[in-house]
């Protein structure tokens, strides 16, 4: 697993961001914290039990301000 900046950058992450995900596929969202990108090109990140957890891009959202500046 990669921890560094520049890893996480390339995805247009930070660490210790909030970023959400479901438990399972119809789950309500859980918010944790990203960590670091997995060799496979996966995020790592901890739940708020503390558990680690690495998911697809695709199956996360991060919250990113749009053009009018609202998240």
């Amino acid at each position: 697993m990669q921890r560094s900046p520049a890893a996480l950058a390339r995805l247009g992450l930070r660490a210790g961001e909030p970023i959400r995900f479901r438990r399972r596929g119809s789950a309500r969202w859980v918010v944790g914290r990203v960590v670091g990108v997995g060799a496979d090109g996966s995020i790592a990140l901890r739940d708020p039990d503390g558990s680690a957890k690495s998911l697809r891009a695709e199956a996360v959202e991060i919250r990113r301000p749009g053009s009018r500046g609202r998240l």
